[in-house]
């Protein structure tokens, strides 16, 4: 099939044509020939870029004011120490959900303090695996360690599966045992539950993902007024895009115009 037509079968997605663009180019870098260069495919692309906005959607954001909700929900079962914690973990560590359900026992590290640190061995931008310590608050270790106490976790996985669970139920106690090491599908699915316990309205629970916490610590941070380079930092970044886009709705209040109306007196009440 001619490239122009490969192109032409993605009328609604101008970001999913440049990312198959992407991919041939990679595929014909051996053979010195990269179709996406022909001058039809670019037109074509960029006329639909022109049409249709490039803009993907991003995931709901789970803060810490939902984080907190939930933390002060009633339960000690199985699925709500495992959540509390995980909530927690993913927030302070800004883990991915790849990064999240490698985390081994072995990777902890518990202070004298109270507080704690995590190995994060492999990351999307360290396929190196150098390795980045992540810093864990006293309220994120007490509820870590209140999780591997009740479930028996002495070693490897820290986010586990729980078998024989039925429906998800945080506020009674269930029937289970400790499975397994959890998938990333599974990390969604939790966060998902979450929402919903906490009465998120049904549009908003439908676009919680294994993204959200990382979402929202990014804009916990951002509103705080932390620098973009801390920012980076502690979500792993190399470059600013991604947590820029992520802030996108905390940094116009943070911006030129925003500080120019606080000066001026246009913000007063």
């Amino acid at each position: 099939m001619p490239l122009i037509q490969v192109v032409l079968a993605f009328p609604n997605d101008p970001s999913g044509a440049w990312r198959l663009g992407h991919a041939l180019k990679e595929l014909t870098a051996a053979q010195l020939f990269n179709p996406c260069a022909s001058e039809a495919v670019q037109m074509e692309v960029r006329g639909m870029t022109n049409e249709l906005s490039s803009r993907q959607g991003q995931a709901r954001a789970l803060g810490m004011a939902e984080i907190q909700a939930f933390l002060n929900s009633p339960g000690e079962n199985f699925p709500t120490l495992r959540e509390r914690a995980m909530l927690c973990v993913a927030y302070d560590a800004m883990a991915r959900r790849s990064e999240l359900i490698a985390i081994d026992v072995e990777d902890l590290k518990f202070l004298a303090d109270g507080t704690g640190r995590l190995l994060i061995r492999r990351s999307k931008t360290d396929q190196a695996g150098e390795g980045h310590i992540a810093y864990l608050s006293r309220q994120t270790v007490r509820h870590l360690q209140a999780w591997l106490k009740r479930g028996g976790i002495k070693d490897g996985a820290v986010f586990r599966r729980i078998i024989g669970r039925g429906t998800v139920t945080y506020n009674r106690h269930g029937k289970g045992r400790i499975g397994g090491r959890l998938s990333p599908e599974a990390v969604a699915r939790a966060f998902k539950a979450v929402a919903k316990y906490l009465k998120m309205p049904v549009d908003e629970v439908e676009q919680v993902s294994g993204h959200s916490i990382r979402v929202g610590a990014t804009q916990d941070l951002l509103a705080l007024n932390i620098d973009l380079a801390s920012v980076m930092q502690a979500g792993r970044w190399k470059t600013n895009r991604m947590p820029m886009r992520y802030g996108e709705h905390v940094m116009p209040a943070r911006g030129a115009m925003a500080r120019a109306a606080k000066e001026q007196g246009r913000d007063t009440e």
